[in-house]
């Protein structure tokens, strides 16, 4: 997909609701699943480290920084794989049929997969969106100053910029994409 220099930055600024699904997969795949395999990995090698570090030992902020390492590394990333590699294509597959390419909708016997698989997905943003509250972010890493030594430093910058993207990411999706991929099926017959 060629870059469409409204979809950098801001996603709030983009008027989801007359952009194709299409469009908003390939943002959500471009945008926020990108930036997650950047970012992980170095939260998880920062938090390795931090986990090392003396002032980490019994601290209130480490553990609540590794609850949401283990919500990472089990939840997120089985989340995005199965969006990549299941929803998404399955999402373009049916837009692509709605819009008269039969050839596109390649397993009828998928039928009604978005519909089926909302309760899990709505689970794993309440998991993800809970744990960012319980945790609140701001007020974890505000008792990491951003002077403070490494690996706190970075840790501050980057647990704030993943929290501000999940919620993002989850919002693209609650608000935008699944309710119309829901709706998408029901009009196909799928489900």
């Amino acid at each position: 997909m060629e870059s469409d220099a409204s979809f950098h930055g801001n996603s709030n600024e983009v008027d989801w609701e007359n952009r194709s699904l299409t469009e908003l997969v390939d943002y959500i795949e471009n945008y926020h699943h990108d930036y997650m395999s950047e970012a992980l990995p170095r939260f998880f090698e920062l938090m390795e480290l931090a986990k090392r570090h003396p002032d980490s030992e019994g601290s209130k902020i480490f553990k609540a920084l590794q609850h949401f390492s283990s919500l990472l590394a089990e939840g997120y990333i089985n989340h995005a794989r199965r969006e990549e590699n299941l929803l998404f294509p399955y999402i373009r597959e049916m837009e692509a049929y709605a819009s008269g390419d039969k050839e596109q909708l390649e397993d009828a016997e998928a039928g009604g997969l978005i519909f089926k698989s909302m309760a899990s997905i709505d689970n794993e943003h309440d998991q993800i969106i809970d744990t960012l509250t319980r945790m609140k972010a701001k007020e974890v890493v505000a008792q990491m100053p951003e002077d403070a030594p490494e690996p706190f430093g970075e840790l501050h910058k980057i647990v704030l910029e993943i929290a501000a993207d999940l919620k993002n990411h989850a919002q693209l999706e609650d608000k935008y994409l699944f309710p119309r991929a829901v709706e998408l099926e029901k009009n196909l017959g799928l489900h």
